[in-house]
């Protein structure tokens, strides 16, 4: 392609099913699984039929207004309008879809449930999103109830087109322990990334994971705490020794926000070398598997009143290699490009847009080999300034 190419890769998007959950994967799933959830939802398979199991409900619109569909469809349920709205008007080359049904579902209490619901959920995104956009990327989910059954999954559909990642909803083991090995196993062996993303009931049902420190009362407050559970996730895979079990396998924190990375790589560097005998398989300094082993995405970016304090958390966040730019579309906080990398050097924002996804993700640099700027192109900020 012309060295005039310009696009990033958004790392979160997040699309629904359309016309309702159970109606939208009902073609999915056997006469006896249908007959199942339709007792399950009160035998309402209409458009309005949701999981049948209470969520958290947001006290506002989720999504921001101008994601709508022409249809009056909910955003991200329309695969056409996205490609137009985001991926045309943005300037997107390509966008990681992480299909937040997973995390609802993976709250279920039947781990039976949430493995049908997860392939059912897959194969749905497949046929009604990869194979109408290219640039639509898959991060697949599985069920963390059942890591054996989520292994052969993710040995499924490992060599299907456009699934390049592995969505792991959290639950209340954290991500070190050797339960999840099944899981590490199959998605090393398929060269896919592990992907981490809020959503799946954490701290509202029993046995998922929890939020630090109890129950908050608003979502604001439930929205600074989510940087809690990555930040007790990230030394548990380090100091139960994942990154040297599995040393191909990356892990991605998706929409944890990142300003806590330096402090967190500064006190396990810190204990390790003060604990060493404690976790004698820990070979290097914490942070170097970190940097190796974890990323980061920006959304929400953390927006300090002096712009130049941004950059000093960049810098000590090792950004370069960690961090990759998120809109998470069409949710009511999205953001762009135009807007919140505006303080960022052309390097380091080439690097977050574009090359740290690449390098993250080794089947999309596959696929993108034909159709990615030149090392000299400059990615471009969205339209307006966004």
């Amino acid at each position: 392609m012309a060295a005039s190419m310009r696009g990033f890769i958004d790392s979160d998007v997040h699309p629904l099913v359309k016309g309702g959950f159970f109606n939208g994967i009902r073609p999915y799933l056997s006469e006896g699984w249908q007959k199942h959830f339709e007792w399950r939802s009160g035998g309402a398979w209409g458009g309005t039929a949701t999981l049948p199991y209470p969520r958290y409900k947001l006290p506002f619109s989720n999504f921001t207004r101008d994601a709508f569909a022409p249809d009056g469809g909910l955003p991200g349920s329309d695969p056409g309008f996205v490609a137009k709205h985001l991926l045309d008007g943005y300037n997107v080359q390509a966008a990681v879809l992480i299909p937040l049904e997973h995390a609802f579902a993976s709250a279920l209490p039947s781990a039976d449930e949430t493995v049908v619901i997860a392939t059912a959920l897959n194969n749905y995104f497949v046929d009604e999103w990869l194979r109408k956009d290219a640039r639509y990327k898959l991060a697949m989910g599985v069920s963390p109830k059942d890591p054996l059954a989520a292994a052969t999954e993710i040995r499924r559909l490992a060599d299907t087109p456009g699934v390049i990642a592995v969505f792991l909803p959290l639950n209340d083991q954290l991500l070190g322990k050797r339960y999840f090995y099944p899981i590490y196993e199959a998605a090393q062996e398929c060269d896919l990334p592990i992907l981490l993303h809020i959503g799946a009931g954490e701290g509202d049902f029993r046995g998922q994971a929890p939020i630090a420190g109890g129950q908050p009362s608003f979502f604001s407050e439930r929205s600074v705490q989510f940087s809690t559970i990555a930040q007790a996730n990230v030394p548990s895979l380090v100091f139960e020794g994942v990154p040297e079990k599995f040393p191909r396998l990356k892990f991605v924190f998706v929409e944890f926000g990142f300003s806590f990375v330096p402090h967190v790589l500064w006190r396990m560097d810190d204990r390790w070398r003060a604990l060493r005998k404690e976790t004698p398989w820990v070979q290097r300094p914490p942070s170097e598997y970190v940097l190796e082993n974890i990323r980061f995405t920006t959304q929400p970016i953390d927006e300090p009143p002096v712009s130049r304090h941004l950059l000093e958390i960049l810098e000590m966040t090792q950004a370069e290699k960690t961090l990759m730019f998120s809109t998470d579309y069409p949710h009511w906080d999205t953001e762009y490009p135009g807007r919140a990398l505006a303080p960022v050097g052309k390097d380091l924002r080439r690097r977050m847009l574009l090359d740290n996804a690449l390098e993250t993700y080794p089947r999309l640099g596959r696929e993108l080999a034909d159709v990615l700027p030149s090392d000299d192109a400059l990615v471009a900020p969205d339209p307006a300034g966004h």
